[in-house]
């Protein structure tokens, strides 16, 4: 008798502890799986020990990441088989674009993954978000946990800056919001006519993508003159991530004017590292570049070393810094597309002759530069564009 109490006993204890949490009081965490392929041309096995920052990141979501390694060969099957049997991988890495397009390489023939249409259409290319390892990133719709992976990357990247001048915050999010639709008629307001994105292009989210609200995470400058980074979250059908843009604003009577707006989002903090306070006399000279001329042409871009000097005369005493701001192009040479634009810092040296810096080479085909002078006030003289090409 006293038997049969005690088991009763036990069984109503143990049914009344089903379903509780664990003695550390947490729920266990949703396990994320990541897979990594090598390259068809390496024949290499990737590293199956993941990127600490996005072991942290998952942790900080209540997330867990468990990671696996596949050579090129043959993953085309591997990954046919799990999508099968229901067990595809949240998350895909790989670094060379053979495994999503196909190739042939000395080690053989290699099926990309576009081939298969269910295959391509359950990708969704990752932007930002999972910039940990080189290549690209992959998310997996139809995963046992694609909702959190989703979580993942639509996370909040950036802290928002806690200072910035009056009316920047609200001139720079709907400026975001522009350039991320694509919105010409918008940009053009913004900017009184002065930037256009027609002849600029800056790799906007998939069309028709949902967007977040936009976040200005850093900006240097003054109250007259601010280069600011901003970002924002979007998820399309077949893309997802983040965007981030650098947005150049000039304080007008109406507010704040858009000048520029760019890919090249961390320049903010060049510029706060080459120079830290913009501030000191108002006052500039107009000026121009003295060289190379314009349509020249060179032979090649590498070693560096023979590349041009783009060189350029003095806006005067007063001007605290310059940037060089260069565009390459493609395209027919009476409508050529001109990308977003790169900035390269230059401090002048007191007594300095030599206003120069080394030209940029991104391929062989025409580029275009200028330069910008910027006084202590955060007032802004520009050279007039010129351009040159390589022929290698």
């Amino acid at each position: 008798m006293f038997k049969k109490a005690v088991q009763l006993f036990l069984a109503l204890l143990l049914a009344s502890c089903a379903g509780l949490p664990s003695s550390s009081g947490s729920t266990p965490r949703i396990r994320l799986q990541l897979w990594q392929v090598g390259s068809p041309y390496k024949g290499d096995t990737q590293s199956t020990v993941p990127p600490q920052a996005l072991v942290d990141a998952c942790r900080k979501l209540g997330l867990s990441l468990s990671m696996r390694a596949f050579p090129a060969k043959g993953f085309y099957d591997v990954l046919s088989s799990a999508f099968a049997e229901g067990k595809q991988p949240d998350i895909l890495f790989f670094d060379n674009m053979g495994i999503l397009k196909g190739a042939k390489t000395s080690a053989g023939a290699f099926t990309g993954l576009e081939s298969e249409p269910s295959l391509r259409d359950s990708l969704m290319q990752v932007s930002e978000s999972l910039n940990y390892a080189r290549g690209w990133q992959y998310l997996i719709k139809g995963s046992a946990n694609h909702e959190a992976a989703r979580k993942l990357v639509l996370r909040e990247l950036d802290k928002p800056c806690e200072t910035l001048p009056e009316g920047l915050a609200e001139a720079a999010s709907l400026a975001a919001a522009a350039v991320a639709k694509r919105d010409e008629a918008a940009v053009l307001e913004l900017s009184g006519g002065g930037f256009a994105l027609e002849t600029n292009f800056i790799n906007p989210p998939e069309a028709g993508s949902g967007l977040g609200e936009s976040l200005i995470f850093d900006s240097w400058g003054n109250d007259h003159l601010a280069f600011t980074s901003a970002s924002l979250s979007y998820e399309g059908e077949r893309s997802i991530g983040t965007k981030r843009y650098l947005l150049v604003f000039a304080k007008a009577d109406a507010g704040w004017r858009l000048m520029d707006a760019s890919d090249a989002w961390a320049f903010p903090a060049t510029l706060r590292a080459r120079l830290p306070a913009l501030k000191g006399a108002q006052g500039l000279l107009a000026f121009g570049l003295t060289g190379p001329a314009e349509g020249s042409r060179f032979p090649k871009r590498f070693p560096e070393a023979e590349r041009p000097m783009i060189s350029w005369g003095s806006a005067g005493g007063n001007a605290r810094i310059y940037l060089l701001e260069w565009q390459y192009g493609w395209g027919p040479a009476k409508s050529i597309t001109w990308s977003a634009s790169g900035f390269m810092p230059f401090i002048p040296a007191s007594g300095s002759a030599k206003l120069e810096l080394r030209a940029p080479g991104i391929g062989a085909q025409p580029h275009k530069v200028r330069i910008w002078a910027i006084d202590g006030a955060g007032t802004v003289e520009t050279s007039p564009w010129r351009t040159f090409s390589y022929d290698s």
